[in-house]
């Protein structure tokens, strides 16, 4: 069979460590780029007792925007904390929750709190419903968002779309229009959103981070099978 090409539907640039260990494997990797992000120039409240990240670009933004005290820091994914971490930004767990519906989980034990989640305008409702459902208050703040961008590519013959986010498979639906050879969905609501538009996630990894993703697919793709459609 021809070498598979699997294309990365995220917002940042793949990273070198990615694309070797799947060349490796005999993957060609590439860049189905569809969004760009934009930083917004908030300030962060000091007014509440924590604060909540459930993305690595509200990870980022609090690196540059980091203020003078830090407050107690919980955030979904281990991308999410690296981040944090390598800019000496310290989060609650050493090992975060892998989703939204987790991190509410964790969360439920606790005395009721005032949250601050970092957040962008399609983030969603999990977190602040899921919380104020238990009797904390939670305010969100946008401090970045996400534009639509077009770079127009052909895709190969043979070829897999790992979808990131549930905007990612409208954005490709808008922008590409027909069904991938094979898909792969990053989580619970990446797949559901597929699902609404009639298709089925081939491959979901056990946890959203890259490194989680890259391990198991390689593993997965020999032993493939089609996911059967539900009528």
């Amino acid at each position: 069979m021809a070498q598979l090409n699997l294309y990365f539907t995220q917002v940042d640039a793949i990273g070198d460590s990615t694309r070797a260990f799947l060349s490796e494997h005999k993957f060609k990797v590439d860049h189905l780029r569809m969004r760009e992000v934009i930083f917004l120039p908030n300030s962060v409240p000091q007014e509440c007792d924590a604060w909540i990240l459930s993305s690595k670009q509200a990870a980022k933004w609090l690196t540059q925007h980091r203020p003078h005290f830090l407050k107690p820091i919980y955030c979904v994914g281990q991308t999410t904390s690296d981040i944090l971490r390598s800019a000496g930004i310290r989060p609650e767990w050493s090992d975060p929750p892998a989703n939204a519906q987790a991190l509410v989980d964790r969360l439920s034990h606790l005395e009721p709190q005032r949250f601050v989640f970092l957040r962008s305008p399609q983030s969603k409702e999990i977190i602040p419903s899921g919380l104020e459902a238990i009797n904390h208050k939670v305010h969100s703040l946008i401090v970045y968002m996400t534009e639509t961008i077009y770079i127009p590519i052909e895709l190969a013959v043979n070829h897999l779309v790992y979808f990131q986010s549930p905007s990612s498979v409208y954005d490709y639906i808008r922008l590409e229009g027909s069904q991938p050879n094979w898909t792969a969905a990053i989580g619970p609501s990446t797949r559901r959103a597929l699902e609404a538009v009639g298709w089925q996630a081939d491959f979901v990894p056990s946890r959203p981070e890259t490194e989680h993703f890259i391990k198991e697919l390689v593993l997965w793709w020999p032993h493939r099978k089609r996911v059967k459609q539900s009528h």
